[in-house]
This record gives C-alpha cells, sequence and structure tokens, in this order.
C-alpha cells in the first residue's frame, strides 16, 4: 500500500511532446521543491494534483467532515495535554486593579 498522501502529475513541453513526470508527497509545500528540482518550470503545460487514490479512505462531503465527532483516539489526546497544562482550560486571571 502506498503512504503518500498526494500525487501531482506535470506535465513538460519537450522537443518530442509533452513528458509527463509523477510526484508523489506527503505535504502540499513539498512540492515547490520537487518543482524547482526538476526541468524549467517555464515549459510546465500544466500540474494535476489529487490525494493518493490508493490512500482514499474518506468518502464523506466537507459538511459531513466539519459535523464529524472527535474520535476516541482526538478525546484522550486531548485529555493528555490537558493533564500536563490544566492552565489551557483554567488560565491565570490578572489580579486586582
Amino acid at each position: 500500500m502506498s503512504h503518500f498522501r498526494w500525487l501531482a502529475t506535470v506535465k513538460y513541453r519537450t522537443d518530442t511532446g509533452v513528458s509527463q513526470v509523477d510526484h508523489q508527497f506527503e505535504e502540499m509545500f513539498e512540492l515547490h521543491d520537487l518543482i524547482e528540482l526538476g526541468p524549467d518550470w517555464n515549459c510546465i503545460e500544466s500540474i494535476h494534483i489529487e490525494l493518493n487514490p490508493r490512500r482514499k479512505t474518506y468518502d464523506g462531503t466537507v459538511e459531513e467532515s466539519a459535523r464529524r465527532k472527535l474520535s476516541r483516539e482526538d478525546v484522550r489526546a486531548l485529555r493528555r495535554v490537558l493533564e500536563r497544562s490544566p492552565s489551557l482550560l483554567w488560565p491565570k486571571r490578572p489580579t486586582g486593579s
């Protein structure tokens, strides 16, 4: 199974026609470096970016995602953070004026 998040297909103009290069990466900012390291970016005809088709596990919509409840893992992680830093819940307030 492929674990990268994004797949970018970059098409470059060449003397022999269009050349296609596929880049696999995890974070969107990485695409910048991949493009800079490749052929002259002035020769790019198009760039198509998509989620890794083999990694897709969520078929919901944007609205469904916004309504989604926290997972147990999210709640456990939040609990650990709050146990270490309770001031996040009850910050100290300035005293008297």
